[in-house]
């Protein structure tokens, strides 16, 4: 099976890193259940958070519990396994790399990675992906909608959006797949 896979929220915490210091710095109380972490920051504003805090976020942004060892399970098992993110790769493809290997995934696990991919259902379509594992409403929906199998990783900003699977950690993510 080829299968596509998010990053931030499905493979790691980055939203319980990014929380604290939008609080403590910029004084935004991010909503839980909301996905907009940032609010009403513009994206230089963005840009100029993730400026400041790069080596906080390199750190301290971890890897969901058993994520690593369910992506290599995956692997061994012959599955094709494709990052496939909205990161920018311009800014962004060097720290993603480097997070990777800061964190010990083996990076022969993955079969490529696609960065910019703010329509994921066109990439999955274009990559002859099975299944894509996300979190993010707005693309599990638009996957949905072109009839992409999705696995929606479980969090309280998308408890209602459709998914053809979900769960709420990595080994339920195996149990499903494996």
């Amino acid at each position: 099976m080829r299968i596509g896979i998010d990053i931030d929220g499905t493979i790691n915490n980055l939203a319980d890193v990014v929380r604290p210091l939008l609080e403590i710095h910029y004084g935004i109380k991010p909503i839980y259940d909301q996905y907009n972490l940032f609010g009403d920051m513009t994206s230089k504003q963005i840009d100029e958070f993730e400026k400041r805090f790069h080596a906080t976020l390199m750190t301290k942004v971890k890897p969901l519990k058993n994520a690593k060892n369910v992506i290599h399970k995956l692997k061994k098992d012959g599955h094709s396994i494709l990052i496939i993110t909205a990161r920018d790769a311009e800014k962004d493809l060097k720290s993603t790399i480097d997070w990777f290997k800061i964190n010990n995934f083996d990076l022969n696990d993955f079969d490529g990675f696609c960065f910019n991919k703010h329509n994921k259902a066109e990439t999955c379509i274009d990559y002859n992906v099975d299944l894509m594992i996300d979190d993010c409403p707005k693309h599990l929906i638009d996957l949905w909608a072109n009839d992409i199998s999705t696995l929606k990783i479980n969090h309280p900003y998308n408890v209602n959006v459709l998914s053809t699977y979900s769960a709420y950690n990595w080994d339920e993510i195996f149990d499903i797949i494996g």
